[in-house]
């Protein structure tokens, strides 16, 4: 199959995303939504447009460096992120991996310092996990089919666990008992239902000794993989693939943070948030109270617990949060919870909300059908309930194929009132999308009201100015 170039992508998407409404999705249809999507996934993979820098010095990463050398060249790099993390770095510096490496740790970002990759092959992969075949060994345990993982962590949890490459993936439980099926699984902490914790990780296994049944094991840990400090700036993240963990990054206040032609995935699922801290959270990349300028384009983010991609601010003071220009392009979602979530509750400060934020040209599919528990609050596009108000925002030519749950809720307010007016002035504009679903689902939930998939739900959609143009294909 040849790869799609930039131009050749977007051209083959807007022609899908204006083809016949109102039709009833064949095998055809798919094949054709497959080819583009596929073509897309190869472009993202097979990138090797890496970062330069022509101000900066260039820091070389590879599994064959010697963290003894300085790093500075492609001859003399040196091998671990604990060592890159010590290294002082100016603004305009680049540090580059070398593609088909793979470290495990969490790299620490530094203002104005992009990261990228170098050399032939693989993207080079980051993994924010432990080693289940040679971190430790696996204990049989008194229970039937339960293995210990025989290491005492102080990570906060262990979101999940993947085997083989993404071939399979534990079951999160709360307890040793509740571990009856193949890869259940519990990180035992105060946080579960163990009497006594012991921070080990269990997992039931009836085929013997997981690192003999399995020749990978990653345990997923409750930190970002990449650290991106407080008021960030400058940050460029290219050509890396990410896995495994609590998130991809979050910033609060950042200013021009972009990643692209990036590979993220199996991030989240971690307890730590609501009552008795048994909340499962976590996964993407994304902002928190206000931030200027965040893109993300040509990635493909899949199996997150949380959301894909999401600027959000929770919280009730004077203190302004706006997120300006928040964009989201040509990116390939799949078994994500929340593609794009987005969730702000200021309404009382002047200047809030979101301002220039686009979400545009991405495929999104299979939403709701990866490892999270969440599958009945999936959405391709969340906003909550809160205030959310929008200025120029906008949703559009995207592929929004088959959620597990809804496709988009989108609630927004008036930002001049209080209490819980809602405003058809300040959501995004919904316009030449293709919602795949069958027919009479309830699949939006715009404003409060609920939207069954069929053609009086289009009229009535187009008449608030919603969605404009868009399409509805039907499946059976």
């Amino acid at each position: 199959m040849s790869v799609f170039t930039e131009k050749q992508y977007r051209e083959e998407l807007t022609k899908f995303c204006q083809s016949e409404n109102f039709i009833e999705a064949d095998e055809a249809y798919f094949a054709e939504l497959d080819r583009i999507t596929n073509g897309l996934k190869e472009m993202i993979i097979a990138n090797t447009d890496d970062l330069t820098t022509d101000t900066g010095t260039t820091y070389y990463v590879s599994m064959n460096g010697d963290d003894n050398n300085d790093g500075k060249s492609p001859s003399s790099p040196i091998c671990t992120i604990e060592h890159l993390n010590t290294i002082d770095m100016n603004e305009g510096d680049l540090v580059v991996f070398e593609r088909g490496g793979l470290w495990r740790g969490m790299v620490e970002a530094r203002n104005g310092v992009s990261y990228s990759a170098y050399g032939v092959g693989p993207k080079p992969k980051i993994f924010k996990a432990y080693d289940g075949i040679n971190d430790a060994k696996w204990i049989k345990t008194e229970h039937e089919n339960v293995w210990c993982f025989d290491k005492v962590y102080d990570d906060k949890d262990i979101g999940v666990i993947v085997f083989n490459d993404g071939e399979s993936y534990a079951e999160k439980k709360l307890s040793i008992a509740e571990l009856k099926s193949d890869l259940d699984f519990i990180y035992s902490t105060e946080w579960t239902n163990e009497e006594n914790p012991d921070n080990k990780v269990y997992l039931y296994c009836s085929k013997g000794n997981p690192a003999e049944v399995f020749w990978q094991i990653d345990l997923s840990r409750a930190v970002s993989i990449i650290k991106i400090p407080f008021g960030a700036h400058d940050i460029h993240i290219k050509n890396l693939e990410l896995r495994y963990a609590q998130d991809i990054f979050f910033v609060t206040r950042g200013k021009n943070i972009s990643m692209s032609y990036c590979v993220c995935g199996w991030t989240g699922g971690d307890l730590g948030a609501g009552k008795d801290h048994q909340t499962r959270y976590g996964g993407g990349a994304g902002g928190w109270h206000s931030c200027d300028t965040m893109t993300f384009d040509h990635c493909y983010i899949y199996q997150q617990f949380d959301s894909g991609v999401t600027p959000q601010y929770h919280w009730r003071d004077e203190d302004a949060g706006v997120f300006k220009n928040f964009i989201t392009t040509d990116c390939l979602f799949e078994k994500v919870e929340y593609t794009l979530e987005y969730f702000h509750t200021q309404l009382t400060a002047v200047g809030n909300g979101y301002e220039n934020m686009y979400f545009g040209y991405n495929i999104c599919r299979t939403g709701g059908y990866g490892f999270g528990d969440k599958t009945e609050q999936s959405r391709y596009v969340k906003s909550w309930g809160h205030e959310n108000v929008c200025h120029n925002c906008q949703i559009e030519y995207n592929v929004f194929d088959r959620a597990a749950s809804l496709s988009i809720e989108i609630i927004g307010h008036d930002h001049d009132k209080r209490g819980n007016e809602v405003s058809y002035d300040h959501i995004p504009k919904l316009n030449n999308n293709v919602y795949i679903e069958p027919k009479d689902k309830v699949f939006a939930n715009i404003n409060k009201i609920l939207y069954k998939f069929n053609e009086a739900s289009y009229i009535t959609l187009e008449k608030l100015g919603v969605d404009k143009d868009s399409l509805y294909v039907y499946t059976k």
